[in-house]
C-alpha cells in the first residue's frame, strides 16, 4: 500500500567502487563490502596464481622423487624452466588482450592511434623474434641429434617462441622426461648464455608495451582496459626475469671459464674428474694456486679470515669444496704427478751425466710453481696424454742443443719437457729452429 508521506522522498547514499585489483572499477554498490568482483580480472588472477602454485608443488615433488626409483625422471625436472616460459606466454597473451579491450572501449579518439601503433609494434616484434630464433637454432642447435629427432614435433613450440622467445626455454626443462624438453647442445653454462641472450630479445617487445599500458592507465584509469594492472605486473616480471637470467648466466659462464683456465684445458665434460678420489690425503694448502694472488688462505671455511685458516698438511675432504676450489685441488694433484713423472724420466735418461742438471731442473720446477700458465699447460698435457706419454719415444738432442730445447720448452710449453732427451746424435739446429718458429712463432733465439 502506497504512503503519501514516504513516496518520492526516500534516498540512499551509494558507494563508488574503486578497489583493485579484482573488483569491478566504477561499479555502484550500497556499501564498499558489496562491491562486485570483476570476472575478467578474477579469471586472470586465478590462472596466474594456479600456475605458480602448481609449479611450486611440482618442484617439491621433484625434490622428494629422488628417493623413489620409479620417479627418477621427475627428479631432473627444472620447474623454473617451465614457469618462466609460461609467464612469458601469459605476458604476451595479456598484451594482445589489452589491445583488443582498448579497441573495444574506444574511450577517446587517441586510443585508435595508440591501437594501430601497438599492433604495428607487435607485428615487428614477431618478425624480430622469428629471426632471432632462427639464428639461435642455426648457430647452436641445427646439427645436434636432439634437433634431428624432434624438429617435426616442435612446430607449436617454435610458433609460440616467435610470439615470445623466452618460451623456447621450455625445451631444457626436462618436463616429465619428454625428449622435446631435454635439449643439449653444449655445456650447461653455454646453454644458459644462449637462452639468456634469446630472452633479452623479449625486452624489445615488453618495454614499449609496458610504457603504453602505464600511460593509458594513468590518464584514463577507469576507462582503460580492465587488465591494465595485470598486464603491467606481468610486463615488469618479464623485464626482471630477462635481466636476472642474463646476470646469472654470465656469472655461471665466468665460473666455468675460470675452471677451464685454471686446469689449462679447452673444455670440461661431465665426469671429467672425481674430487672425492683424494679424500683422506694430506695436502699442502699453502702452495695451492688461486686467483686472488695468494693473499687469501686457500680452502678454508672463512675465506679472508686468517684466524680460521687451517694448518699446513691438514687432511682435507674435497667433496665439501665448491667447484672452483675442487678444480684447484685436482689441478694440484695432476701437477704433482706430472712433475714427478718428468723428474723420473730425466733421471733414468741422463743418469750420472745429468746429475747437476737434475738438481737445476728441480730448482727450475720449484720456481715454476708460481706460474699458473705454465703449470696449467703441463696439467692439460698430462690429462690429455695420460700414461701414454711415458711410453712414447723421446727426441734426442746433443748436449748444447738439448740444454737450449729444455730452456725453450720450460718457457713456452712445459708439457713437452718429457718428450726430449740427451743423446749422442747429430741434429740440424737450423731445421729445429725453423720448426719451433712455425709452431710457436719464436725460435731458440727467444731464450738468449
Amino acid at each position: 500500500r502506497a504512503s503519501a508521506d514516504q513516496s518520492f522522498s526516500t534516498f540512499m547514499v551509494m558507494h563508488f567502487c574503486d578497489k583493485e585489483p579484482v573488483w569491478e572499477f566504477g561499479a555502484v554498490a550500497p556499501t564498499e563490502a558489496e562491491c562486485p568482483l570483476d570476472s575478467v580480472k578474477l579469471a586472470a588472477l586465478t590462472v596466474i596464481c594456479c600456475t605458480i602454485g602448481l609449479m611450486g608443488l611440482l618442484a617439491a615433488f621433484a625434490h622428494f622423487a629422488r628417493e623413489w626409483a620409479r620417479c627418477q625422471f621427475l627428479a631432473k625436472m627444472r620447474t623454473l624452466d617451465v614457469l618462466t616460459p609460461l609467464l612469458a606466454l601469459y605476458t604476451t597473451a595479456g598484451d594482445y588482450l589489452w589491445l583488443l579491450m582498448l579497441k573495444a572501449n574506444a574511450a577517446h579518439p587517441i586510443h585508435e592511434s595508440l591501437f594501430m601503433s601497438a599492433v604495428c609494434h607487435l607485428l615487428l616484434c614477431f618478425c624480430v623474434n622469428a629471426v632471432s630464433l632462427r639464428l639461435t637454432i642455426t648457430m647452436f642447435i641445427w646439427d645436434t641429434p636432439w634437433w634431428r629427432r624432434n624438429r617435426r614435433r616442435l612446430r607449436l613450440v617454435l610458433f609460440v617462441s616467435c610470439l615470445t622467445p623466452r618460451f623456447f626455454r621450455i625445451t631444457r626443462a626436462n618436463f616429465f622426461g619428454l625428449d622435446q624438453t631435454h635439449i643439449h647442445f653444449g655445456t650447461p653454462s653455454k646453454m644458459s648464455v644462449v637462452f639468456s641472450n634469446l630472452g633479452l630479445v623479449v625486452l624489445f617487445q615488453d618495454l614499449p608495451q609496458l610504457l603504453l599500458q602505464g600511460y593509458v592507465w594513468l590518464i584514463w584509469r577507469n576507462q582503460s582496459p580492465k587488465l591494465s594492472l595485470f598486464c603491467m605486473a606481468l610486463g615488469v616480471q618479464s623485464v626482471a626475469t630477462a635481466i636476472l637470467h642474463h646476470i646469472f648466466s654470465r656469472s655461471q659462464r665466468a665460473a666455468y671459464e675460470r675452471v677451464v683456465k685454471l686446469l689449462g684445458v679447452r673444455r670440461l665434460t661431465a665426469g671429467f674428474f672425481d674430487v672425492s678420489a683424494g679424500v683422506g690425503q694430506p695436502m699442502s694448502l699453502e702452495k695451492m694456486r688461486r686467483a686472488d694472488g695468494g693473499t687469501v688462505p686457500a680452502l678454508t671455511p672463512g675465506v679472508g679470515d686468517s684466524s680460521k685458516a687451517k694448518p699446513v698438511g691438514e687432511l682435507l675432504d674435497p667433496s665439501k669444496l665448491d667447484p672452483i676450489q675442487a678444480a684447484m685441488y685436482v689441478s694440484q694433484m695432476y701437477e704433482r704427478e706430472t712433475k714427478k713423472a718428468i723428474r723420473d724420466a730425466d733421471a733414468s735418461e741422463s743418469g750420472s751425466e745429468l746429475g747437476s742438471e737434475s738438481s737445476e731442473s728441480e730448482e727450475d720446477e720449484e720456481e715454476e710453481d708460481d706460474d699458473p700458465a705454465k703449470v696449467a699447460a703441463g696439467v692439460a698435457q698430462a690429462m690429455r696424454g695420460g700414461s701414454k706419454g711415458s711410453g712414447q719415444r723421446k727426441q734426442l738432442y746433443p748436449q748444447g742443443l738439448y740444454e737450449k730445447m729444455r730452456k725453450f720448452y720450460k718457457q713456452h710449453d712445459p708439457a713437452r719437457l718429457d718428450s726430449i732427451g740427451l743423446g749422442n746424435v747429430e741434429v740440424d739446429a737450423d731445421k729445429v729452429d725453423a720448426e719451433l718458429k712455425a709452431t710457436f712463432g719464436v725460435g731458440l733465439d727467444s731464450i738468449d
